[in-house]
Parts: C-alpha cells; sequence; structure tokens
C-alpha cells in the first residue's frame, strides 16, 4: 500500500493520465449542470475551476473541451503563481530548504 494520502494517489493518475482526467471532469460536471440548473458552458467552467483547485490539473487545454477558463480560474492560477513565486523568494532569501 502507498505511503501517499488519497487524494494524492487520485491527483497523479489524473495528472498521468489525460482521458482519465477527461472522464473525471465531465463526471464533476454534469451534476453541476443537473443540480444547479446552470448551462453548459457554466458547468464547464465550474469542473474546470474544480479540476484545477482539487487536482492542480487545468483540463481547459484538453481538445474537447470547448470553453475558455473562468475569470475565477484565472484569477486562482495567477495566485498560485504568485504565491509559489513568494515562497520561493523567502526560501532563497532565508536558506530555507537548503
Amino acid at each position: 500500500m502507498s505511503d501517499k494520502h488519497p487524494i494524492v494517489l487520485l491527483s497523479d493518475v489524473i495528472m498521468a493520465d489525460e482521458e482519465y482526467a477527461w472522464a473525471f471532469f465531465c463526471n464533476v460536471a454534469v451534476p453541476i449542470m443537473d443540480a444547479a440548473g446552470v448551462d453548459h458552458k457554466t458547468a464547464n467552467q465550474t469542473a474546470a475551476h474544480l479540476m484545477q483547485h482539487l487536482f492542480e490539473y487545468d483540463v481547459t487545454g484538453h481538445p474537447l473541451y470547448e470553453y475558455g477558463k473562468s475569470d475565477a480560474q484565472q484569477y486562482a492560477e495567477f495566485r498560485v503563481a504568485m504565491d509559489r513565486a513568494e515562497d520561493a523568494a523567502i526560501a532563497k532569501a532565508t536558506g530555507a530548504g537548503a
């Protein structure tokens, strides 16, 4: 048995297999559309944002994905990049992680 947390194992599978990731995405998007009563685009953008948020996987690059990133996903990706850059700068300045 792996020492990795189950969410990390799932993330690894999603990252490693584009078609598995697509199937997972579709199984998130459809219930959003059904339960929230939103259109296809909104459900897909919401599911794409969840995939980015939960698994750090950008499904919007998949050939079957029809819509762009939502503003929420674009902002979240920007914030993650900024946080990582800040963490790297702090580590470099303090010698942490060396």
